[in-house]
């Protein structure tokens, strides 16, 4: 399955420690935040569907996935990676209550990365990823997406303009992906299969937990 590309907002910086290079630090995904309109998705871009990436949703993959570092999602400009039992990484992976946080030690041959993170030059990180359980809740006119884990690709920085222009095609092709998933669930639904009905009750159950 093709990898999803989200972007976040919070700001990538460098982190020296001791006489080492500096390291490049950010949050891959935040977690959603009630209240806080930055840590959810609207993937149509119309407010019918809202995505939101929950806590607990990178406990498996930080613990197992194979994942690589890269500067602007290109497989050309590897920065580090992180091997589960591998001896040395060069990319640290971690979750905080806010969300993914990586630490990424790039090679010498990458100053030019370093150089414009420390200008602010690159401000925005992202991850690249595929849903593999996700939750759907139904709200009157509004559905919500809950991605409650992910198999983990690629987490790194990215240049905001460039991202814009780069992956307006990899949203789309997700949006159509998700808006796919979606009809199905709908149709599930309106089929009032036992299934569907037991689906539907447990997603009220999660809603009233949720706004409670």
């Amino acid at each position: 399955m093709e990898a999803t590309t989200l972007l976040t907002r919070e700001r990538v910086s460098l982190e020296s420690r001791d006489s080492d290079q500096p390291h490049i630090v950010g949050y891959g995904a935040v977690f959603y935040r009630e209240g806080e309109a930055g840590t959810e998705y609207d993937v149509f871009g119309d407010g019918s569907l809202i995505e939101r990436v929950m806590a607990g949703a990178f406990d498996r993959a930080i613990r197992e996935d194979d994942v690589r570092s890269f500067f602007n999602h290109d497989p050309n400009l590897i920065l580090g990676r992180r091997r589960p039992g591998a001896e040395s990484n060069t990319l640290e992976l971690s979750v905080d209550e806010r969300g993914l946080l990586y630490r990424v030690s790039p090679p010498p041959t990458r100053q030019d990365v370093l150089e414009a993170v420390a200008r602010g030059d690159i401000d925005g990180s992202s991850f690249m990823f595929v849903p593999q359980r996700v939750t759907w809740i139904e709200e009157e006119d509004l559905w919500i997406r809950q991605i409650e884990e992910v198999a983990l690709w690629e987490v790194g920085p990215v240049a905001f303009p460039a991202y814009e222009a780069t992956t307006s095609e990899l949203r789309q092709k997700y949006a159509d992906r998700v808006r796919a998933e979606w009809e199905a669930v709908r149709s599930q639904r309106r089929n009032g299969s036992r299934a569907a009905l037991r689906r539907r009750v447990n997603c009220r159950l999660r809603l009233i937990e949720i706004t409670e």
